[in-house]
């Protein structure tokens, strides 16, 4: 009797255990320090409100960290990279499957801003090749669901919440990066990088693309099925009440707290290049174009796209932006030296 009892007692003692990482708290510590070793400032718990059935709620993504490039100290500033990070911890049983991109060129991004998403327009530089800051070899993924293989259990709420944290986010951030250049010295106006990552301990498999119901009911091994990835971009379609939150996070925007200097000069620097632009086959994106869409609700490139990363695989995949990032630099076009 009193081998049972003992055993119960150091069951019950390592319950805590198993909820304080079902917190996701330790998770998020160590997504700081790695976001930290690799140059970033790091706080948890970036809010912002959105409305829910009507109603204004406080919601807020894990961690948000930023830093300058280059990812040096005491280097001149050139480009601001500001990450996202929601935090998911499951238990070892539990894998997050996701339907792949019927694309045959999987190299493309589904949209013009892809997962890694440069803002340019509300500085005096430009990126003709920022619509292809997208890293080459990362699978696209439609949706996901998660399935516990232990307990038979399946569903999509924890992936659907974390998407949705980061997505409805990402406009208060860009608010927050339009609105300061509107009041930054034009030097200080820097081009900036804004990544989402939703982080998981789960596993990653991309679904094969021959798969079927009776493959899946014949199944043996999930390898059969699937393919593990380290990390994949995650393209969804935005809710309606998405685009309503975003037209009410930029509807008075025009007004730049009545400082509308830097932004004119940025828009006339663009229509003063237009020959340059086309000349070189460059993409370019004014100013005034990207305001009109968000204040409308219509710029959905920006926000469709996130990055899913097993939690194992996130200091390589941190490392591999950051060459992403040193590569896209090269290309970079001051506009006023433009001839």
């Amino acid at each position: 009797m009193g081998c049972l009892i003992k055993s119960i007692k150091m069951a019950d003692s390592l319950k805590w255990k198993d909820r304080f990482l079902s917190s996701g708290i330790p998770l998020e510590f160590e997504v700081a320090k790695l976001l930290s070793r690799h140059g970033f400032s790091t706080s948890y718990d970036y809010s912002y409100q959105r409305l829910d059935n009507k109603e204004e709620k406080e919601f807020s993504i894990d961690i948000y960290g930023h830093c300058f490039y280059p990812f040096e100290e005491h280097s001149a500033i050139e480009n601001v990279v500001r990450i996202l990070v929601e935090c998911k911890f499951r238990n070892p049983q539990v894998k997050w499957f996701f339907i792949p991109s019927h694309e045959e060129d999987d190299f493309d991004s589904h949209t013009m801003r892809s997962e890694i998403k440069l803002v340019d327009e509300f500085s005096p530089y430009t990126f003709p090749s920022k619509n292809k800051l997208s890293a080459p070899l990362m699978k696209t993924a439609l949706k996901g669901v998660e399935v516990n293989i232990h307990t038979g259990e399946v569903h999509e709420t924890g992936i659907l919440h974390g998407t949705n944290q980061l997505t409805y986010g990402l406009p208060v951030l860009l608010n927050t990066v339009i609105l300061e250049s509107s009041d930054e010295a034009i030097d200080e106006c820097y081009p900036q990088i804004i990544i989402p990552i939703l982080v998981t301990t789960s596993e990653l498999f991309l679904l094969n693309n021959d798969v079927t119901i009776k493959s899946v009911s014949n199944v043996k091994d999930l390898k059969e099925i699937a393919i593990e990835v380290p990390y994949l971009r995650l393209c969804s379609n935005l809710y309606s009440s998405f685009k309503t939150h975003c037209r009410n996070i930029f509807a008075d925007i025009f007004d730049f707290n009545d400082n509308r200097d830097n932004y004119e000069l940025f828009s006339k620097l663009r229509i003063m290049n237009l020959d340059f632009f086309q000349k070189n086959d460059a993409v370019i994106s004014s100013p005034k174009h990207l305001l009109k869409t968000l204040s409308l609700g219509t710029e959905d490139d920006f926000f469709k796209e996130i990055i899913v990363c097993n939690f194992s695989n996130l200091n390589k995949l941190i490392s591999e932006i950051k060459v992403m990032v040193d590569i896209m630099n090269k290309s970079k076009i001051d506009l006023r030296k433009v001839k």
